[in-house]
């Protein structure tokens, strides 16, 4: 109220000029709340993403341990697969070739067999024929007397004794059969019989022994086999579930190595990130502290200000100059007018804080001060704008680079998302697709197997058929041969006593047929056994070639696609991290557009003001310049 009452006495200058510096420290401590409140959000929101960039830069980092870990692991798995897939496939080799080994074994002791029985059966045959030659000859006593010393009678005798040489080691009573035959024919030839019968039943009894020990061993050949067989099965189905655990481990090495590649790749991005959020945060904050330091400096001067002039003191000075304005009180007038210049403009740049500033500085300070703070007022303002045109240029630079970063990357992700889809359809295709071509190739291979299996074991079969006809067919003609020649000796002596038998030609000429039939039919059992077996081979070997092709076409396939998904792992990654980095680039440019849009609306008006408030400081330095006091004092 004294103050009102001494403003009213003496005019209102000095009252509005308080009113001006405290409306302006009132607008100074308004801007300052806001920006403190956009740089609290700003830096609420920086430390936000720095923190949660840094909590996936740990879990990345517990992540790629865990992976390196596992890869560790399964590098030694494999090696360990490796390892025990080679032993399997030795071991299997090995029971092969043990099985070849027994069959070649199996097949000479069975020759060795066949040959052995051929001969006793022929000799076994030879006895027979003997046996019933000695029981013609014993019921005709005109007979046993001629062929006492028949020379024919001689020649069965060396057929005896080329049978006991055979069986000599084993049939001993041949021997002595052969010498009771060298004796006269008597009729006590019933005794030559009995020792003839006695070594039939002998050859009888070795021949089904042989046979029989043939049967055991081959019923024990049949069982290793059986054996052997069920082995390889084993391993083979061994080898094929260490190779299928093989190809899961490297494919899942494949992926781990990926994901461990992919997990650096993203902590070099979450890391670049962060250190870029970090960046920005200090800079922010140095230049907030910076200009919250300036309205500082602002609202002491002010305030200072204020209390000079809404003195007692002052109020008392002014009072004693009637008439006399707050501004004119030992001013000159041009001075005044500097003051005057500096209050309108501020009025008229909404309030320009630093025209206010230095209207109040005009009005108390010496004119030198004045002007020296004008000229720092004319720094502070081209600084302003060089700030501005900095930070415009650079806003339009990152909001150039991103909207092409993310434009590019929508480019990369279409790229990357056909290429996925792609690479599905070469590995799951229904009509050609890898997968399916692996599985019917495995389906293939299975039974071209199965077809060597089935038409070696017919070739087996037919072969084995072959050499018993073939066997019977020759036990036939040797048989037909020995009962030719005892037939045409009997009737060559029949003949000496009784004429030539037209029956016995007749007998005779049958069996050179029968004999001429059975060994065509030998001759065509060669000949359908030659074509057979070449029928086997070529069949065999078409197998043979195109299970390997099964085999590699397999083993290719198997490989791309181990490859094809060793490369869709990759365009997954790629693709998501792809992602990321468009995510980053968003939330980047969420970060910067406020600030930037900002700056992009006011740029214009705040150049217009800084021009005014620059015009305005200008005329106030002529001014000042043109007044007595500076010219007196310069």
């Amino acid at each position: 109220l004294k103050h009102q009452t001494r403003h009213g006495a003496h005019g209102r200058s000095p009252v509005q000029i308080v009113k001006m510096l405290e409306g302006m420290a009132q607008q100074s401590e308004a801007d300052g709340k806001a920006e403190a409140e956009t740089f609290d959000k700003f830096q609420c929101d920086s430390t936000k993403t720095i923190s949660e960039k840094g909590k996936a830069i740990s879990e990345l980092k517990e992540l790629m341990a865990s992976t390196e870990n596992r890869i560790e692991k399964l590098t030694a798995m494999g090696s360990e697969l490796k390892s025990k897939k080679r032993q399997l496939t030795a071991d299997l080799e090995e029971k092969k070739g043990t099985e070849a080994e027994s069959i070649g074994a199996r097949e000479n002791e069975e020759k060795t067999f066949r040959k052995q029985e051929a001969e006793m059966a022929a000799n076994l045959a030879s006895l027979q024929k003997a046996l019933a030659e000695l029981n013609e000859v014993s019921a005709n006593p005109q007979a046993v007397s001629l062929l006492s010393t028949d020379p024919q009678v001689l020649e069965v005798t060396k057929q005896l004794e080329s049978v006991a040489e055979e069986a000599r080691g084993f049939l001993a009573p041949t021997a002595g059969a052969v010498a009771m035959l060298r004796q006269p024919y008597e009729q006590q030839s019933g005794g030559v019989l009995g020792t003839l019968q006695s070594v039939k039943d002998t050859y009888e009894k070795d021949l089904k022994e042989l046979r029989g020990a043939e049967e055991s061993q081959k019923q024990s050949h049949g069982i290793l086999l059986q054996q052997l067989q069920s082995e390889q099965a084993e391993l083979s189905k061994m080898l094929e579930m260490t190779q299928a655990e093989l190809v899961s481990t490297e494919e899942e090495l494949l992926t781990r190595k990926s994901q461990l590649a992919k997990a650096k790749a993203d902590l070099d991005s979450e890391s670049a990130l962060k250190a870029e959020a970090e960046k920005i945060l200090v800079q922010k904050t140095s230049a907030f502290e910076e200009r919250k330091e300036l309205r500082s400096q602002e609202a002491t001067a002010i305030a200072k200000a204020t209390a000079v002039l809404n003195s007692d003191a002052a109020f008392a000075t002014f009072g004693q100059i009637k008439g006399a304005s707050f501004v004119q009180m030992g001013a000159a007038p041009k001075q005044a007018a500097v003051v005057a210049l500096l209050r309108r403009a501020a009025q008229e740049n909404a309030h320009s804080a630093r025209l206010g500033h230095a209207a109040v500085v005009a009005a108390t300070a010496p004119l030198a001060k004045v002007i020296e703070e004008i000229e720092t007022m004319q720094k502070v303002i081209q600084a302003e704008g060089k700030a501005d045109n900095k930070k415009s240029a650079w806003c339009a630079a990152e909001l150039s680079k991103n909207a092409a970063g993310q434009k590019a990357k929508t480019g990369q992700m279409d790229v990357l998302k056909s290429a996925i889809t792609e690479l599905d359809a070469t590995l799951a295709g229904p009509a050609d697709g890898l997968e399916l071509t692996l599985k019917q190739a495995r389906e293939d291979l299975k039974r071209n197997e199965e077809d060597q299996e089935d038409i070696s074991f017919s070739r087996k079969s037919e072969n084995k058929n072959y050499q018993k006809k073939v066997q019977d067919l020759q036990d036939s003609q040797k048989l037909v041969k020995t009962a030719m020649t005892v037939l045409q000796q009997y009737y060559t002596k029949l003949a000496l006593l009784q004429g030539e038998s037209k029956f016995g030609q007749g007998v005779l000429k049958m069996l050179q047929e029968v004999m001429d039939d059975t060994k065509s039919e030998e001759d065509a059992a060669h000949k359908t056994e030659g074509e057979a077996q070449a029928s086997f081979e070529d069949n065999l070997a078409l197998l043979t070639q195109s299970q390997a092709d099964l085999k590699k076409s397999i083993f290719e396939t198997t490989k791309e696609i181990a490859d094809t998904k060793k490369e869709l792992t990759e365009k997954h990654e790629m693709l998501e991290k792809t992602k990321q980095e468009k995510v980053s680039l968003a939330q980047y440019l969420a970060d910067v557009q406020p600030d930037c849009a900002w700056l992009k609306a006011a740029l214009a008006q705040r150049e217009a003001n800084r021009q005014a408030e620059t015009t305005s400081l200008m005329e106030a330095i002529q001014l000042i310049k043109g007044t007595p006091a500076y010219q007196k004092a310069m």
